[in-house]
């Protein structure tokens, strides 16, 4: 009576086990991405914060992006040559607009956030970064 496993097994074994690393390992540089990328985030959500709060309490009709600090572009902890634009320059006080922020992830790859206000009810929302 043999026991154990033959040549072939182990072999069906060691490629399985393979191929799951392979996409365990795509996967996890994926979600490594997706989180440095939700820097942006903050940074275009503060953009938009900072623009309606200078709306409501300056009393402007208009605000230009070069007025607002947390609009220029900057450099964070995980993206670089950080970027943020907006639907309109200047923006409009009480009308809805958007601030896209893009920018070069540490270690290779490109991200992209849009956080906007919806002026007709009154709130700041933020789409899921865009990793490239």
């Amino acid at each position: 009576m043999k026991y154990g496993f033959t040549l072939i097994e182990l072999l069906v074994i060691i490629v399985i086990i393979a191929l799951l690393a392979f996409v365990a390992l795509r996967q996890y540089s994926w979600y490594r991405k997706q989180a440095k990328a939700k820097e942006l985030i903050n940074l275009a959500q503060g953009c938009v914060m900072e623009l309606v709060s200078k709306c409501e309490v300056g009393g402007k009709s208009s605000i230009n992006k070069s007025e607002v600090e947390s609009c220029q572009t900057t450099n964070a902890t995980y993206i670089r040559n950080i970027v943020i634009s907006l639907t309109g320059n200047p923006v409009n006080c009480g009308h809805s607009f958007n601030a896209t922020a893009t920018g070069n992830l540490v270690g290779g790859g490109n991200a992209s956030v849009t956080c906007g206000y919806d002026a007709a009810n009154r709130r700041i929302f933020c789409l899921t970064p865009m990793v490239l």
